[in-house]
């Protein structure tokens, strides 16, 4: 059995301006996500948290703008990022620590 049982994190957000959003600074959003049901320290452990993680900050964060809306996307991708490493320091394992890096690392193309 896991050593740690039903523990969660909370992602404080920065939220986005604007009408769709009526959460302030003061008021951020906060998602939980549930892992008691997870090795994370395994690796598909950590790989599934990690990605409840994403999807939490995503939800919360407001999913993506339209990437025409440059000052509306560097709101979203630095509340993403915020509540991403808020919740993965939150979870202080080397394992999600490792595997959040991995999974958020850029995708570099191959050149000539």
């Amino acid at each position: 059995m896991f050593t740690r049982s039903a523990l969660v994190a909370a992602l404080a957000l920065a939220t986005l301006g604007g009408a769709a959003h009526a959460q302030t600074a003061s008021d951020p959003i906060r998602v939980t996500v549930s892992y008691g049901d997870l090795n994370i320290d395994q690796t598909d452990g950590a790989k599934a948290l990690v990605q409840r993680i994403v999807a939490a900050a995503d939800r919360a964060c407001g999913y993506a703008p339209d990437q025409r809306l440059l000052a509306d996307l560097a709101r979203y991708q630095a509340c993403r990022t915020h509540a991403i490493d808020t919740a993965v320091a939150a979870v202080d394992s080397p394992t999600v620590t490792a595997m959040a890096g991995r999974l958020s690392s850029p995708t570099r193309l191959a050149g000539r």
